[in-house]
């Protein structure tokens, strides 16, 4: 039986869909840290 050879197809969207999953955990931790040095601004109704 031949061997198959492994294919590997080059992909537009796959650089794309990890730079967008990248930007939003960053998004979040400057949202995160953004609320943590401001916690204090804050007044509770």
């Amino acid at each position: 039986m031949a061997r198959r050879e492994r294919v590997m197809r080059m992909s537009v969207e796959q650089p794309l869909w990890r730079a967008l999953a990248g930007y939003r955990v960053l998004t979040m931790l400057y949202a995160i840290g953004f609320f943590a040095t401001a916690w204090s601004g804050f007044d509770r109704p």
